[in-house]
């Protein structure tokens, strides 16, 4: 047998058993997290739907990725900060807003990181075994309630313009309000055909972008934008907003 197919086997096999372990038992209810400048607590609901126990570890920042529990720099406290979850229980996870001068015009933009360590297969035992550890990201929006517009109004509050630039158009996005814009998916329109835009996930407050699309993508001149906006829930919102010159 020629030397590569025992390789070749041996890495399917870990590729296997990785992925198997990269699934997260943890799951979490809610997409996001709104936290009003006025509460004392938020809380978060776990639910492990495997039969095995797993650690899991929380902690919030500011953006970075590659944070950790120890790197951990937003003004939340997550309690427990370190957990036990046995097969098919649930967790509460609670954050407090420890208190930073914070804008009170616009919301601020945190993260929750739920990170979840899994147990070592007892069969595996003694093995070297590839543990990869499951990890969610939430954004958690600290909402003062000085923002001058209220929630309601931010859909009908942005303003898209349409431009050109060689063989694109050009849509320029202005978020005029202290809440962030999340979109769940934006296609350009012209008459009865559409075509979708490549946007980021959300716009901050007081902000603007451009989206591309190129001009063949549709026959006419565009005339509006339709927009899916994620809400509060984490549901969506759709709107069709007129292009402006």
């Amino acid at each position: 047998m020629s030397k590569k197919k025992p390789v070749a086997f041996f890495l399917a096999g870990c590729l296997a058993w990785l992925a198997c372990q990269a699934q997260a038992s943890v799951v979490i209810v809610g997409s996001r997290i709104i936290y009003p400048a006025q509460a004392q607590e938020k809380s978060l609901q776990l639910n492990n739907r495997s039969d095995h126990p797993s650690l899991v570890q929380a902690w919030v920042d500011r953006g970075n990725e590659e944070s950790s529990a120890q790197t951990a720099d937003a003004p939340f406290i997550a309690t427990p900060p370190v957990f036990r979850m046995e097969g098919h229980t649930g967790q509460t996870v609670r954050l407090r807003f420890t208190g930073e001068q914070l804008p009170e015009d616009r919301e601020s933009l945190f993260f929750l990181n739920v990170l979840e360590i899994p147990p070592v297969q007892a069969d595996l035992e003694g093995r070297n075994q590839f543990v990869v550890m499951p990890r969610h990201r939430l954004k958690v929006f600290y909402r003062p309630a000085t923002i001058a517009q209220p929630l309601e109004r931010l859909p009908a509050l942005l303003a898209l313009h349409l431009a050109s630039e060689g063989t694109d158009w050009l849509i320029n996005i202005s978020n005029p309000t202290g809440y962030y814009a999340t979109f769940a998916e934006a296609n350009l329109l012209a008459g009865g055909q559409s075509a979708p835009l490549q946007l980021q996930n959300s716009l901050p407050p007081f902000s603007s972008a451009t989206w591309r699309v190129a001009r063949n993508a549709l026959a006419g001149q565009p005339d509006a934008v339709q927009l899916r906006l994620v809400t509060d829930a984490g549901g969506s919102l759709d709107k069709r907003i007129a292009l402006k010159p």
